[in-house]
């Protein structure tokens, strides 16, 4: 190699060094602000295991914290498998807007024309409940159902942890009989699990399909999410983090929650498991960053369909909120099931989103929150930037 390759190799080399070292030095602040969001959950025994993803227009990462099963000393990764929750709705969402797009469905028509003949659906002075009130919690039904633990039906232990599984048709139709409701629909935000799941119960009434075939097909087959599911394989229950609740005080993390890998009749409130690289996918396709047929009916989730607040208001299941200090709307989801916890949040204007999930019984909707915002801020920090950098975000 004569001298003039040689300098010429060595100043590429300086050259690649530098961007190295200048992507590292951009990308400590936003791990720090990971590591002080999410090490106290450790710390303080509120998680056995966190995962982290991030994801904007440069890439997507994912960060472990804790152990996949106590004691084992295996950290989680972006393919360990978690409950997610009421994130769940979200999906229950799309596949409804979707059906929406298809002329299959209406938003504005009531639930009672959706269920079996003979079946009743509570009204209020004549006012129906439509399939609108339930994406945005104001229907008026309760949180849960109010017999969802009625020790008749509860025949074992495994039935106690996981009641809805006992949760049959003839129970809720005859709950839907008696439900009278105290407002009418519309009137009032009240978040309930109820309607989530009886609207996955209609979406799988009207198209004859299971409510887990109907999100597989149409958002995770199609987006290449191939880890997320209610029933889990072989191959991924190997790879599930199980679940752990609180025993006894000080924090002590009980051994593996009982759970379930049959889908109970309400599953659209909230039973799907995902991965932080499956769910950073889905992501992905909410802030535009993967191409899809339905990018406007993805986006059309996202719209304001009810205000709760000066700033807040929820668009279809997920929670929105206007954040002038982020460049935008933060639009985002929480999880929580027995022995599990998460977190969904996107700015969709800034193209950066966040997942955390948690095998534990603290709230990780705090420390979402938190990363988001850094993670959002050097967004809107980097728009103040020359052309250069402007570019190398975009790539």
């Amino acid at each position: 190699m004569n001298a003039q390759r040689r300098a010429c190799v060595s100043r590429c080399l300086l050259i690649a060094m530098s961007v190295c070292a200048a992507h590292a030095d951009e990308a400590r602040p936003l791990r720090e602000a990971i590591d002080a969001a999410v090490q106290p959950l450790i710390e303080q025994r509120w998680s056995v295991a966190v995962a982290v993803g991030v994801i904007t227009p440069a890439g997507r990462s994912v960060y472990g914290y804790g152990e996949t099963r106590q004691h084992n000393d295996e950290r989680p990764t972006g393919d360990t498998l978690f409950e997610i929750g009421s994130i769940t709705k979200t999906f229950t969402g799309l596949v409804l807007a979707q059906l929406v797009e298809d002329g299959v469905m209406a938003y504005d028509t009531p639930i009672a024309s959706y269920l079996p003949p003979g079946a009743k659906a509570p009204a209020y002075n004549g006012q129906p409940i439509t399939i609108e009130h339930l994406v945005t919690h104001t229907s008026g039904l309760p949180r849960n159902p109010p017999d969802l633990f009625d020790w008749g039906h509860l025949r074992s232990l495994h039935s106690l942890f996981n009641p809805f599984q006992e949760y049959t048709p003839e129970r809720l139709y005859g709950l839907l009989a008696r439900i009278e409701l105290d407002r009418a629909p519309g009137a009032k935000y009240a978040y309930s699990n109820l309607g989530a799941g009886l609207l996955g119960h209609i979406l799988a009434l009207k198209t004859g399909r299971s409510y887990e075939e109907l999100v597989l097909e149409r958002v995770c087959r199609p987006l290449g999410m191939k880890d997320t599911c209610i029933g889990p394989n072989a191959d991924q229950r190997k790879r599930i983090a199980p679940g752990y609740i609180q025993i006894l005080a000080p924090p002590y993390a009980a051994p593996p929650y009982p759970t379930s890998y049959e889908p109970p009749l309400l599953a659209g409130a909230g039973w799907l498991r995902s991965t932080p690289n499956d769910m950073l996918t889905y992501l992905a396709a909410n802030i535009g960053l993967i191409e899809t047929d339905w990018a406007q009916v993805i986006e059309s989730t996202h719209r304001l369909r009810c205000k709760t607040s000066k700033t807040g208001g929820v668009g279809v299941f997920w929670q929105l909120n206007r954040r002038e200090d982020l460049g935008g709307t933060v639009v985002s989801h929480t999880g929580s099931t027995g022995g599990y916890m998460s977190y969904a949040g996107f700015v969709e204007r800034r193209r950066v989103g966040v997942i955390v999930l948690s095998s534990g019984y603290r709230s990780v909707a705090g420390a979402g929150r938190r990363i988001l915002e850094a993670l959002a801020g050097e967004a809107t920090a980097e728009d103040d930037r020359d052309g250069m950098d402007k570019v190398r975000t975009a790539r």
